[in-house]
This record gives structure tokens, sequence and C-alpha cells, in this order.
């Protein structure tokens, strides 16, 4: 009997509360439970959920009509603290037996509590404002919409127009678009013929169909960023040249693109050949895509010049990669009229590799390798293995970063240890062009300020494999 009672206990708890389906004091409520936990936390983002069927003659569920949500879920966040939280409400609970209701009390259960997790629940930032809409009127306005889209469906199984979530958030399409726009997102069920989910979104103050789309990445498990597309340029080598054509070109695909990092890759005999100048034989350029959402996307644009024509280049573009702030720093970036001309800084910082520099590789190739024998006068090998190479090469890397962004994946990115111990030693929140020198004893780095041309104070450490720890040593030995 005391199973049957502590199960009838947990279906109850399980099932939803009631407090009423509307927001008006339930927001209210919610936001006071909030300021509880953190009192500078805001509300940016409602979600009604568990509507089921709404409830036909002699208490059967009747099926062509949706019932009342069942849960609300209020999410916070806090710009000081960079985390969130959550309001869980239990609305429109079908009463139950006193004695059940006394238990459920007695064992801690709340209709409204508070839920923490190691990142926010919710991606978005803008706060709501006060007055934060009917919910039903949404809903009804939503439906409307999607009228024609539903238009026939099977009368007897009407699914397509069953709503099944509503969740309000600030829409936001740019800049232009300051703290957003409260609009309702209502989704249904399955089209009739693709079976996909049928939505609609309503503007929170006019009830009105909202035709803009939101610029922000709405969930954590949405990890597919738009894809931008190759194009051809005409272009110099001359990095003042390309940059802010390239920055131009990226912007004109997505204008919430901006750079906040570079990889240049040029050879020392290219340098020599230009009389000192910096000759880049590819270039890689880190953007962000960044809105008030806490996600980001990462895309890196590469340019490559055709062998056989100096200035046809072209530039085309990694799979863009979704990044969190809680899990990440977000990248500071600029716009290609905020870097000053660079070439005297690249030239200087080529100038800083010896007459004659070349950094040895290894390269492992199948080739043929000597066996060992009894006898000097026979010789055996064995063909089909991995044979190491030594290859030298004039190839050097120029690098633009700012202390305290986030390190960039990429194969022309440096080691990821060489770029921590350079945020360590540069100025906080300066933009540096910097290069590294291989000597066979230490790795030399050196510096200059991106906005002023004026050398920074370098370092040295040891050589680094990657995978190594990386120790500060004197320059010279």
């Amino acid at each position: 009997m005391e199973r049957l009672f502590w199960g009838l206990l947990l279906l109850f708890l399980l099932a939803p509360a009631g407090c009423g389906g509307e927001p008006g004091g339930l927001v209210e409520r919610a936001r006071a439970e909030a300021r509880k936990a953190a009192p500078d936390a805001e509300l940016v983002q409602i979600e009604f959920t568990h509507f089921g069927f709404a409830t036909g003659q002699g208490g059967i569920p009747d099926m062509t009509r949706a019932g009342p949500p069942k849960m609300a879920l209020f999410n916070f966040y806090s710009r000081a603290s960079g985390k969130g939280l959550r309001v869980v409400a239990d609305i429109n609970r079908d009463p139950v037996p006193a004695e059940v209701e006394k238990a459920m009390r007695e064992r801690g259960y709340r209709d409204m509590r508070i839920e923490r997790g190691a990142v926010p629940y919710s991606p978005f930032t803008l706060p709501l404002p006060h007055e934060t809409g009917d919910m039903s009127r949404a809903v009804a306005a939503a439906r409307k919409a999607i009228e024609k889209e539903c238009a026939g469906s099977d009368p007897m199984t009407p699914n397509c127009a069953l709503v099944q979530s509503a969740e309000l958030h600030m829409h936001w399409s740019g800049p232009q678009d300051g703290g957003g726009t409260p609009v309702w997102r209502v989704t249904f069920g399955h089209h009739p013929k693709t079976l996909a989910p049928v939505r609609s979104a309503i503007e929170g103050g006019s009830y009105r169909v909202h035709a803009r789309s939101d610029a922000q990445p709405a969930s954590y498990n949405d990890r597919d960023a738009k894809p931008l597309s190759e194009v051809a340029l005409k272009l110099s080598r001359d990095f003042d040249a390309f940059w802010p054509a390239v920055v131009a070109e990226v912007q004109k695909q997505d204008p919430l693109y901006a750079p906040y990092a570079a990889s240049l890759i040029t050879y020392l005999r290219d340098r020599r050949a230009a009389g000192g100048k910096a000759v880049i034989a590819e270039a890689h350029i880190q953007f962000a895509r960044l809105t008030p959402a806490l996600l980001w996307d990462d895309l890196e644009a590469h340019v490559g010049w055709r062998s056989t024509d100096q200035d046809q280049a072209v530039l085309f573009f990694s799979r863009a990669r979704r990044r969190a702030e809680p899990l990440e720093a977000r990248p500071a970036t600029m716009r290609a009229a905020d870097l000053p001309r660079a070439g005297a800084a690249l030239a200087s910082l080529l100038g800083r590799f010896p007459d004659g520099y070349a950094e040895v590789s290894t390269v492992w190739a199948k080739g043929c390798e000597d066996i060992p024998t009894a006898s000097p006068d026979l010789t055996m090998w064995r063909c089909g293995v991995y044979v190491a190479t030594k290859q030298r090469s004039d190839l050097v890397f120029l690098w633009l970063s700012r202390q305290g962004n986030p390190y960039w994946q990429s194969g022309r990115a440096p080691l990821a240890t060489e770029y921590r111990a350079l945020s360590e030693t540069a100025p906080k929140d300066g933009w540096s062009w910097w290069t590294r020198v291989k000597h066979p004893a230490y790795w030399e780095y050196f510096l200059i300020d991106a906005m002023t041309a004026t050398p920074r104070q370098g370092f040295c450490t040891n050589p680094n494999t990657g995978a190594n720890t990386v120790q500060m040593r004197a320059c010279g030995r």
C-alpha cells in the first residue's frame, strides 16, 4: 500500500501544477524567485510547454484541440557573472487529494523552483520588457497565420494546428535593431505533406506576424552555421592592399562577420626579391560572427593566389564552427579601417630572420629503407614503409592577434602553447603583429604594436613541440 502511495505521489510530482497559464502574475513570481538567487539576473526567455490535448466530454482527451500548457520555464541571465538560472513552474495541474498535496509539500515540493546549470539555460542575453504580453493571444494569432499552411490536413487528425510549445525572447536582426523585438515563436504539429513542424513568429506587442529573421543562434544543440561562397578576386600580394578587400567581401555575404586574428605565410626568398617588403603567399583570416546571444560563429577565410597570375586570387572558407561564450571567451573584433597600414611592421619582423634562415621539418612518406645484412657484399632493402625525410624551408609565419582573444583552430595558427605564452607577455587587450624565429637551442619571439607600429618587448622560450611544457628562458643561449 505504501509503495502504491509513493507511486501516486511521484505521478503527481511529474504532473504540472496549478499556477495559471498566462504570464502576468506568473512572470512576477518568477522574477521574485530569481532575485533571491541572483539580484542582477534579467529575464531573457519564457517557454511554455507540455500542452497536450484538451479534455472532451466525460474526461476523455479531445485530440482535435490542444490543452493548456502544463509547464513554464523562465530563463534568466546575469551579465556580471556570465551565469544563468532557470525558474521552473508547474502550471494548470489537476487537483489532487488533500493528503497527497500535504505529502508533496512535506517532501519539499514547490510548484515554482530554481534550477542551476554549468552553463546558462538560454543562449539569449537581451532582457525582456516588463510587460511580456498575452501568450494565448499570441497562440491564436499564430494559429490564424498557419491556416493556409495546414490546409488539407485530415479533419479527423488535425495534428498540423495543434500547438506544441510557445517561446518568447527578444529577436535581433542586426545592430540597427537595438535591444531587439519581443517575439513569440509558436510551434505546432507536423505539416501534412513535409511532416516538418509548423512554426509561426508573432510580435509580443502588436500580435502581428514577425517577418524578419532572428540573427542570433537559437540553441546550444544547433551547430550548423551558414556557409559562405567562394569568390575570385583581383588582389596584389601586399597585405595592406588585400586586407580591406577581403573583409569587405566577407561582410558583403554576412555583415555580422568581423576579423579578430590573421595568419600570414611568406617566403624569405620573396622578401629578398622584393627589396625587403613582405610578399604574402597565403593569408588566413579569422572572422567572428557576434550577436547578443552567447553563441558565436568562428570562420576561417583563406586567400590564395594562382601561381600563373600574380594578382588572381581566390577567397574561400573553412566550415564555420559554432562556439559558446560560457565555455570560451568571445573575441574582440575590428573593422578593416581600424587596422593601420602594416607594411612597415611586417617588413621589420621579416628583418629579424638571419640570412640563410631555414626551418627543418620531418616529413614521413612511403619509400624504401636499407636492411642490415651479415655480408658487406649483400645489399637488401624493404620498400612500402614510411621513411622520415628532413626538409628545409624558408617559409615563415606572421601573425596578428589581440591579447585576451581566444585561441583559434587552424592549420596556420600558432601552437596553442606559444599563443598562451604570448598572451601572458603581451600588453592587456593590445593588438600585436608577431613572429617566431627558431634557433636550435631556443625560440625567439618578436612583437610590434599593430596600432602604433612600435616594437614591443619580445621573449624567448625553450623549443616548443606543442606538447611539452613551455618555459621562458634567456635569449641568445
